[in-house]
């Protein structure tokens, strides 16, 4: 049996909500992995500073000279700057609403407001393309911003991970340095 065009329009509707509904949860997951990134670069820099306040890492100063304060600032630096682009992706963005029910209401209004012979199934396609409409609309404007916040995200991740090198690598050098 053939679908009418309302029950295309219906069908369509339903998409765009599924979909705002996927764009939320990626919404939510990025700001859940900044969270993450922020606490991992925040231990990884209270690590740094535990290591650098031990006796051994003095004795590393004095055989290595200055040069080994360059990863440690190196690593302090980018833990600091992947702890700013955790907090960019999680700043509050403002976000189109959905379609909603008070958009329904206004929309069934005008639709209870026309007479029997105004009530033809043109009225309703209409009623369902000024809902398409408004949909697609929100869903343009949103994936912006969601897109937006996964750049932050992964320049918060990349920094995290240089700086994880420079950590290893000095955390090695005084382990290194304590073992021999």
């Amino acid at each position: 049996m053939a679908k009418s065009f309302l029950d295309l329009f219906g069908e369509a509707i339903d998409y765009f909500s599924r979909e705002y509904e996927d764009l939320g949860k990626a919404f939510a997951g990025l700001d859940s992995k900044a969270q993450a990134a922020a606490a991992v670069a925040g231990v990884m820099t209270a690590a740094l500073l535990t290591v650098t306040a031990r006796d051994s890492y003095r004795h590393a100063v004095r055989l290595f000279g200055l040069s080994i304060l360059v990863p440690i600032f190196g690593a302090l630096v980018l833990l600091l700057l992947s702890i700013l682009a955790s907090i960019l992706t999680m700043r509050v963005r403002s976000v189109p609403p959905p379609y909603n029910s008070e958009g329904v209401a206004a929309s069934l209004e005008d639709l209870a407001g026309l007479s029997a012979e105004e009530l033809t199934e043109e009225a309703f396609q209409n009623h369902y393309r000024d809902i398409m409409k408004a949909w697609k609309k929100t869903l343009e404007d949103t994936r912006p911003v969601i897109e937006e916040k996964a750049e932050w995200l992964q320049r918060a991740q990349f920094l995290l991970l240089g700086a994880a090198i420079f950590v290893v690598f000095v955390i090695a050098i005084i382990v290194l340095y304590e073992t021999s």
